[in-house]
């Protein structure tokens, strides 16, 4: 609604409640310093297309995602599949909206080709559609 990814904004929340932040002073820090870099947006955006820019920042959180990767139920395809996808579409992208979207989008896909729509919740149907919507029309 406001130009922004809300994928992005669930991913930086989720860090910031990990890294330990779990009172409104995480939130108002965060606020304040998007504040002040507003006063360097002309010049973030003029070097904006440059990937060497958001590469630093990807690497970083992919080292930091990485460690969860032993989490992934490997023996099943229809779990597995959908987290690969994620993994291997961000740096790819250069996006981690569109890589977390991707996976949003192939885990119904997989639970439904396998018979099992049921273990899916409903809402994970409905991001999916907006993911597939966003990736086509939108991007």
């Amino acid at each position: 609604m406001f130009g922004t990814s809300p994928t992005a904004a669930s991913v930086e929340s989720s860090a910031g409640v990990g890294a330990g932040g779990k009172t409104g002073l995480t939130a108002l820090v965060v606020a304040i310093l998007f504040l002040i870099t507003a006063f360097f947006s002309p010049l973030i955006g003029a070097v904006s297309n440059v990937a060497a820019i958001t590469a630093p920042s990807l690497i970083i959180v992919g080292s930091m995602m990485i460690k969860s990767i032993n989490e992934i139920d490997w023996t099943h395809f229809d779990e597995s599949f959908p987290a690969f996808l994620v993994i291997v579409a961000m740096p790819l992208t250069s996006s981690i909206a569109n890589g977390i979207a991707l996976g949003f989008i192939a885990y119904p896909i997989l639970k439904m080709a396998r018979g099992k729509f049921r273990e899916v919740h409903p809402f994970v149907y409905m991001f999916a559609v907006l993911f597939l919507y966003q990736l086509i029309f939108l991007a």
